[in-house]
């Protein structure tokens, strides 16, 4: 009788409860942790288990789903921002050009000293106005995935010097001392694109200047990994002795629209999308960006990029097929 008994609860109660759990440890071992669960048993609590884990699966799957379409419906709304900023900055910029280029042409004209200071005035608002609208444009176009890198041979130092020579006179107005340093182990023909590494060092360099009140602003560029053959590995350094960044606040002022001091009375204007779409582009170039930075004591902001060597400057070492490979990697972001 004992003997009856205890097939009896092995097939109606052991048995169930062993396929629950085999069927358990096969979901988790395959990554579908949450289909049904097919049990039939003459007992009642273990039907009514395994009705609750299918009830539970059942939610699942459904909450699923419904975040699934979320995220579909979030990225599409993402989408339609940057394509609306996008069309919105393009249409602004053109008339703005047009505003600037009619106000120089009447700034070389004879005027009163009122008209000229008006006038000078309307053509710091237009410039300031179009710097926002290229700063909207540029991201929207990094952040909608419609920009790419445009891969030509250039000058490192002729790039460099024509991005920073932009920005000495603000540095000269402000009595700060401005250099930048090239060290001598770094090629100064590569292949890249020049202008998506001007537009970061002038974001870095400029935003350098603009929280800087005394004292100065560097940069400089080192090379990384000098042993290679087929490309170029840069490290980029622009440093000042401005106010600092506390260390809360370092890691969101690479977020798109946010800024170290968000408040309404900030002494520096700007949207905020300066370093994110900096970041953004050095992703695309394959490199990193961070900053060190203490409050009250200057900040370090650090940037890495790797460019392709010119056809001409590979050694006997690299073999063609090697270094087609490598420049390959580089168009492809």
């Amino acid at each position: 009788m004992a003997l009856v008994l205890s097939l009896f609860v092995s097939c109606s109660i052991s048995r169930p409860l062993t396929d629950l759990a085999s069927h358990l440890e096969k979901s988790g071992e395959t990554g579908v942790l949450w289909s049904e669960f097919s049990v039939e048993s003459s007992t009642l609590e273990v039907n009514l288990l395994a009705s609750s884990l299918n009830h539970a699966a059942s939610a699942r799957r459904q909450v699923e789903a419904e975040l699934r379409r979320a995220k579909e419906a979030a990225e599409a709304a993402s989408r339609a921002k940057s394509e609306f900023l996008s069309n919105v900055s393009h249409e602004l910029r053109t008339p703005m050009n047009g505003i600037m280029g009619m106000t120089d042409l009447v700034l070389d004209s004879e005027l009163t000293p009122e008209q000229r200071d008006d006038l000078s005035l309307v053509k710091f608002s237009a410039d300031r106005l179009l710097v926002i609208i290229n700063d909207v444009l540029d991201f929207s176009r990094v952040d909608g995935g419609k920009l790419t890198l445009d891969l030509a041979e250039f000058s490192l130092h002729e790039t460099l010097g024509s991005a920073l020579k932009e920005l000495e006179p603000s540095a000269r107005k402000k009595g700060l001392e401005f250099a930048w340093d090239v060290a001598p182990k770094v090629p100064d023909r590569m292949m890249g694109d020049a202008s998506r590494l001007q537009k970061v060092i002038t974001t870095l360099a400029g935003n350098a200047i603009k929280f800087t009140e005394r004292g100065r602003v560097d940069v400089t560029v080192e090379r990384e990994n000098p042993d290679r053959d087929c490309d170029y590995g840069l490290h980029f350094v622009v440093e000042d002795t401005g106010a600092g960044i506390p260390v809360d606040k370092q890691k969101m002022i690479f977020d798109a629209f946010s800024q170290a001091d968000g408040s309404s009375t900030r002494a520096h204007g700007g949207l905020g999308l300066g370093l994110a779409t900096a970041s953004r582009l050095v992703g695309m170039m394959q490199g990193r960006i961070w900053v060190e930075s203490e409050a009250g004591l200057g900040s370090r902001f650090h940037f890495t990029v790797r460019f392709g060597a010119p056809p001409n400057a590979h050694s006997a070492m690299a073999s063609s097929e090697d270094c087609q490979l490598t420049m390959a990697r580089h168009a492809a972001g």
